[in-house]
C-alpha cells in the first residue's frame, strides 16, 4: 500500500507542475470520489507505474464510473510513468469519451491498453 501511495504522490505533485505550467488551475476537490479540480472540472488522477506503451490497465470506482455515465462530468488524467528516474507522461480523458467505450470488466470498471488506445484516439491527450 505504501508503494501505490507513493506512485500516486509521484503523480499527483507531477500532474500539478505539468498543468501549472500550462497555466491550468488546480485545486483539491471538495467531493470525494474525484482528487482535484483542474480548470472548474472535476478530474480524477489514475498513477501508473510504467511508461505508457508498458501500460496493462487503469480502473475506475463504482461512483467514477457511475459519473463517467450520469455526470457530473469530469476529466481523467491518465499519468504513467511514475516509477522513480522515469519521465512521467500525462493523458487526458474526458468522462464523454469513457461513455463510449464498454469497460473489459464490469466488476471493477476495468479498462486495458487497447481500449485506452481507443479512448485516446479522438486527440484528446
Amino acid at each position: 500500500m505504501a508503494e501505490s501511495h507513493s506512485i500516486e504522490k509521484r503523480a499527483r505533485e507531477h500532474l500539478e507542475r505539468y498543468l501549472a505550467s500550462c497555466g491550468r488551475v488546480v485545486a483539491p476537490s471538495d467531493l470525494k470520489r474525484f482528487d482535484l479540480v483542474v480548470d472548474g472540472r472535476y478530474a480524477e488522477l489514475k498513477a501508473k507505474n510504467k511508461p505508457y506503451k508498458a501500460l496493462d490497465f487503469f480502473w475506475l470506482s463504482e461512483s467514477q464510473y457511475r459519473a463517467a455515465q450520469e455526470g457530473p462530468d469530469y476529466t481523467l488524467f491518465l499519468v504513467c510513468g511514475c516509477a522513480e528516474g522515469c519521465e512521467p507522461e500525462v493523458f487526458e480523458i474526458p468522462s464523454s469519451r469513457l461513455r463510449e467505450v464498454k469497460p473489459k470488466s464490469e466488476i471493477h470498471y476495468f479498462y486495458d491498453k487497447g481500449l485506452v488506445d481507443k479512448l485516446l484516439s479522438s486527440g484528446n491527450a
